[in-house]
C-alpha cells in the first residue's frame, strides 16, 4: 500500500536546476497531502525524474511539429550532458525549440501519482 509520487521538469534552463523544481514539486505535493490527510506518513514514496525528454519525445511523436525530422535524431544522438538542449536551440533559428516550448513544455511540468491499497474482507 502507498502513496507514490514522481514529478517532472521541462527541458528550459541547466539540468541542475531542472533537477531540484522536479524535486521540490513533489516535496510540496507531498507536504500538502501530510497537510491536508491524516494518512501515515511512511505510506509516501516520493521520486523525481528531472527533466522528461522521454515525455517530449512521446508528445512530438504524437502530435508531430516542425524539423520533427531533424529534433528527434539529436534528442536520440546526444545525451543531455552532450549539449542535446543547444543543438536544438541552434536548429534552424531557435525555431523547433520555440515550438515545443510553446507547445509542449508545459505538459512535461508535472507529477504523476499512483495509489496503491488494500481491500480487507
Amino acid at each position: 500500500m502507498g502513496i507514490y509520487l514522481t514529478s517532472y521538469a521541462s527541458p528550459e534552463g541547466s539540468y541542475a536546476q531542472n533537477e531540484m523544481l522536479s524535486r521540490e514539486r513533489t516535496r510540496a505535493l507531498k507536504a500538502y497531502l501530510c497537510h491536508k490527510y491524516s494518512f501515515p506518513a511512511n505510506l509516501y514514496h516520493v521520486d523525481w525524474q528531472g527533466e522528461d525528454w522521454s515525455g517530449l519525445k512521446r508528445l512530438i511523436l504524437l502530435y508531430g511539429m516542425p524539423n520533427e525530422e531533424q529534433v528527434l535524431p539529436i534528442m536520440e544522438n546526444y545525451s543531455v550532458f552532450e549539449g542535446r538542449e543547444k543543438r536544438l536551440m541552434d536548429l534552424n533559428n531557435r525555431k523547433p525549440y520555440k515550438y515545443m516550448m510553446k507547445h509542449f513544455f508545459s505538459e512535461l511540468r508535472r507529477v504523476d501519482y499512483k495509489i496503491t491499497y488494500k481491500i480487507i474482507k
